[in-house]
């Protein structure tokens, strides 16, 4: 029989995926492996897809086999847990009866008054003997005080370890090694005399998913900035990932990968339907699981047994696809059905099975390489549109489903869970029951890649190493950061709000897309705003508010005159003159944009036309922030530090003699 070595492993890099992770960890060798075959076992988490273990050799020596199981430790033989942490709780409670005992001794010895009550004695002349009784009687109280003050120490310290040894105890059984199942991994070695040099073994696991954060940190009064790249991270597979480095990727970890089947039309006879190979749940199913309920009945996740299914019907005659409709209803789905209610027909059943997506589950991690074009993802849904939850189990499909003799796609319910053990229930877009324990970030723009990628993949790769541990709590991690130019900007609408506000324009210095998601803005050191960015190409330029700035001081003013036009004056000329002043009290000379906006029409008897405009306006149409608007007009003035500045923008309205704007000629 080959030798066998026990080894440990250690994590060495994590790819996060839209849904799910691979795990990559490196095998520590023995220091001599001899010439035979010999086998290399491993522990890893239960979480570790069994279909997803690969191995990754550095040597000559070749991989013989490589096979997983799950191995549930057994309990050590000793004094029962509920036995030991019974009898620590009455001691606990021994100590507690003790500590209120001495503590209230030790308060009716200091409301004690005799010494004063022995010197205020009448009768007694003896003022010497008075004096030595209450000397006898304040030293015993003081030797009383000091005997109880320490046994009040010892109490305390007793009970302080008796509460450690509780809470030791009843943690002793959550580390993964003491309760917890494991996946138990042997490696086949072939034989040969070479040692090996390195061995890694990857895996997948679904519990995990990420979200992409920002950082921009403005310094020199907004000459200088550092872009930099975070993300949130969440992981439930029962192991910290420590030290190690992780990549985020935007795409499906598993995806379809089959190319399309086209149906066939065929013009002939009718033909029967064909046989399918839906088999019902054989009888007693739950019964499979007594002894494992009777043995771990504490270690399940969803606590209390599920209410036991109704019982089973007569099976129905074959051919009476209404009355296995019916059967499998009331089974699986658990609620009521109306016998009333006219069955579907087989038609309308069959139309609705074809129009329902299929998914496979083969395992296809997407390659590292960035920007690589991502097929069309599968599209699995449950029977009838509607999500399964958890605790109950997902209800199966009818018969005539395709979906459910898609064999890769079929996965067995999770034997730790009562609900749906035992069962085959359909995998869907690479997420798993794991994934309701993920707990997403706080931050509201916080926003999921799969909603935002686009049409390409990317790859981000973290540049250190991060902690991020287990639990399911997002964690921030810092992925990378650059220098990038920056350029302050100072917008202001004055004929909506006088008030100036400031921009940050920021160039993309990385040479990867930027999704969108939050971005915390510090301005020299401190945190001045949490906002959000849009997607972002490699190149791209952005812009981030700062809020307003109170320095700087907006004053609009509108002043309008009517006048005829026209050889008869048959039109009525209605002149607006527009001036925008702004005061600066900064330090430091700066360029405000005002937008102003000219009155547009479609009436072909209106006109408008600029008459005037000091500075020459530029033309706006507001595009870049997704509301384009007509007639803008962008103004750029220099404004000197502690100095004033001023726009002039003149305009006229001809109309009709007869008619007039609605509101009134005179427009602010």
């Amino acid at each position: 029989m080959p030798e066998t070595f026990a080894c440990t492993s250690a994590i060495t890099r994590v790819t996060v995926y839209a849904r799910g992770a691979i795990v990559t960890r490196r095998v520590e060798l023995p220091p001599v492996l001899p010439a035979e075959p010999c086998t290399l076992t491993l522990t890893l988490p239960a979480q570790a897809q069994a279909g997803s273990l690969r191995t990754l050799v550095d040597g000559e020596r070749g991989i013989a086999g490589l096979s997983s199981r799950i191995h549930w430790p057994q309990p050590a033989p000793g004094p029962s847990r509920a036995d030991e942490l019974g009898a620590l709780r009455a001691e606990e409670q021994r100590l507690d009866v003790a500590l209120e005992r001495a503590s209230h001794r030790r308060d009716h010895l200091a409301e004690l008054a005799l010494t004063q009550a022995i010197l205020n004695r009448k009768s007694d002349t003896n003022v010497a003997g008075r004096m030595a009784d209450a000397l006898a009687v304040s030293a015993l109280i003081h030797d009383l005080t000091c005997k109880l003050d320490q046994e009040l120490s010892e109490l305390n310290r007793r009970r302080a370890e008796v509460e450690g040894a509780i809470e030791a105890l009843e943690a002793r059984d959550t580390p993964m090694e003491q309760g917890q199942p494991r996946r138990v991994v042997d490696i086949a070695l072939c034989a040969g005399p070479a040692h090996l040099r390195s061995l890694e073994v990857s895996y997948a696991v679904m519990a995990a998913r990420w979200w992409p954060a920002y950082s921009a940190r403005i310094f020199d009064q907004g000459r200088r900035a550092e872009f930099g790249l975070e993300a949130f991270v969440s992981q439930n597979t029962q192991e910290d990932w420590s030290g190690v480095l992780v990549s985020l990727c935007t795409a499906d970890m598993i995806q379809d990968i089959r190319l399309p089947e086209l149906p066939s039309l065929r013009l002939g006879r009718a033909q029967p339907a064909r046989r399918k190979g839906y088999r019902l749940p054989p009888e007693g199913l739950e019964s499979m699981f007594a002894g494992f309920d009777a043995a771990f009945a504490g270690a399940l996740s969803d606590g209390a047994l599920s209410p036991k299914p109704p019982p089973r019907s007569a099976p129905a005659k074959k051919g009476d696809i209404h009355e296995r409709q019916k059967l499998l209803k009331d089974e699986y789905e658990g609620a009521d059905y109306d016998a009333e209610e006219p069955a579907p027909q087989a038609d309308m059943l069959a139309s609705k099975v074809a129009e329902m997506p299929m998914q496979a589950a083969n395992f296809s991690p997407v390659a590292a390489a960035p920007m690589t074009m991502r097929g069309a993802p599968g599209g699995g849904a449950p029977v009838g549109g509607v999500a399964p939850m958890e605790p109950p189990a997902p209800p199966p499909p009818p018969e005539t489903s395709e979906q459910w003799l898609d064999f890769d796609a079929l996965t067995l319910g999770d034997f730790t869970r009562r609900a749906g053990r035992g069962r085959l229930t359909p995998t869907t877009d690479g997420a798993s029951a794991d994934q309701a324990e993920l707990h997403g970030p706080a931050t509201s723009a916080a926003r999921d890649v799969r909603e935002t990628r686009g049409l390409f993949d990317h790859q981000y790769v973290a540049e250190g190493k991060v902690e991020i541990p287990s639990g399911g709590v997002a964690q921030r991690v810092f992925l990378a950061a650059r220098e990038t130019s920056c350029s302050m900007r100072f917008v202001c609408v004055a004929a909506e709000d006088d008030r100036v506000y400031r921009e940050v324009e920021l160039a993309n210095p990385l040479q990867a897309p930027l999704l969108p998601g939050p971005v915390d803005v510090f301005v020299e050191g401190l945190l001045l705003t949490t906002t959000a960015i849009d997607g972002v190409d490699r190149g791209g330029r952005f812009r981030v508010g700062l809020g307003v700035e109170e320095r700087l001081r907006v004053a609009r003013n509108v002043r309008a005159s009517e006048e005829s036009r026209g050889m008869l004056g048959g039109n009525t000329a209605v002149q607006h003159q527009v001036s925008v002043d702004v005061t600066s009290s900064l330090g430091a000379d700066v360029s405000v944009e005002v937008i102003e906006r000219l009155p547009v029409t479609a009436d072909k008897d209106i006109s408008v036309s600029l008459t005037r405009a000091e500075p020459k306006p530029e033309d706006y149409d507001q595009k870049s922030r997704g509301a384009p608007v007509r007639g803008g007009k962008l103004f750029r003035l220099a404004v000197k530090a502690s100095s004033k500045a001023s726009l002039l923008m003149e305009y006229s309205i001809v109309l009709p003699s007869g008619s007039e704007l609605t509101g009134g000629n005179r427009r602010e």
